[in-house]
Parts: structure tokens; sequence; C-alpha cells
């Protein structure tokens, strides 16, 4: 019995982390990952899983939203909207 309790408490656990890490935008992951890198103090495995994360949201925000679009270009441009040539 004390068993299944322990399973289930480590998978909910889990989702609660799952959860944390999945649901904010990349600001908040960002915060995330420099938390856990100040918690390694500089070395460490938590500064070293805090840099794969922070490197891993940067990686993915670089080829997402305005910077990924066709008329990225424009974006910002006060006035008409315009052709490119």
């Amino acid at each position: 019995m004390w068993f299944q309790n322990l399973l289930v408490a480590a998978i909910v656990l889990l989702a609660a982390v799952f959860a944390a890490w999945r649901l904010p935008g990349a600001a908040t992951r960002l915060r995330y990952a420099g938390w856990l890198k100040r918690l390694g103090g500089g070395r460490g495995a938590l500064h070293r899983w805090g840099q794969r994360l922070e490197a891993r949201v940067l990686r993915a925000e670089a080829g997402s939203a305005c910077s990924g679009c066709s008329s990225a270009d424009d974006h910002g441009v006060a006035g008409p909207k315009r052709l490119k040539k």
C-alpha cells in the first residue's frame, strides 16, 4: 500500500512540474532557468541544466512569431505596408 502511495505522489509531482514548465510563456521559462542557474551557484548540475533549458527556450523563440513570418521586415514600420522589391 505504501508503494502505491509513493508512486501516485511521484506521478502527481511530475505532472505539477510539467505543467509549471509547459503552461507559462517564454519569459517565465527563462526566469525558471535563471533560478536554476542561481541555485547551482555558477557550477554544478543545476547550473548546467539551467543553461540547457535557457538555450532550448531561446532556440525555440528564435524561429517563431514575427521573426519567422513572411512580412517580418514590415513589422514596426509606421505608415502603410511596403511592398518588397
